[in-house]
């Protein structure tokens, strides 16, 4: 075990957690923007396969 205070602990998980949700949001955005976009140029099994890929 760490000698890092159970709080300080808590703390720097809260500060380093929202940079990988963050990339995870951007990457599920652009995965439903591309979907949009297949779906829009009547490209039905591209986006049926990102359709996939965001569930």
């Amino acid at each position: 075990m760490t000698s890092i205070p159970a709080a300080a602990r808590v703390r720097l998980r809260a500060r380093t957690a929202p940079a990988d949700t963050r990339e995870l949001e951007d990457r599920l955005a652009a995965l439903r923007r591309e979907k949009d976009q297949a779906v829009a140029e009547e490209d039905y099994d591209r986006a049926k396969n990102l359709r996939d890929r965001v569930k």
